[in-house]
């Protein structure tokens, strides 16, 4: 599994700091497509992380990208992603995420 399976894995299981480094990765196409809606919607979805500390915000971040989105209807898209996504999976939480490649690998 590679570092952005990995985190893929991770950020869908609610992790926040996973969410946050996706985010980034989406923002830099580093080992992903750059792609500013899916920046825009990961950086949504892991704000309301406790316990982490990020600097820049994750909320910093989402207006930043969100001037690379020149399509409305897509901004919307991703905000109308992150409300939903919000609603089924509540507040992201905090920790190391390499457990998850550990769980991945077990077939957990």
């Amino acid at each position: 599994m590679t570092e952005i399976e990995q985190m893929i894995v991770a950020a869908n299981a609610n992790n926040g700091e996973a969410q946050y480094d996706l985010a980034i990765a989406y923002m830099n196409g580093d080992g992903v497509p750059q792609n500013y809606a899916e920046a825009y919607f990961w950086f949504s979805v892991c704000y309301d992380c406790k316990g982490v500390f990020w600097s820049p915000s994750p909320s910093e971040l989402a207006a930043e990208v969100s001037i690379h989105i020149l399509d409305e209807a897509t901004l919307g898209k991703a905000m109308n992603k992150a409300i939903l996504w919000l609603a089924q999976h509540g507040s992201p939480v905090a920790g190391d995420y390499s457990q998850y490649w550990v769980e991945w690998a077990r077939g957990a």
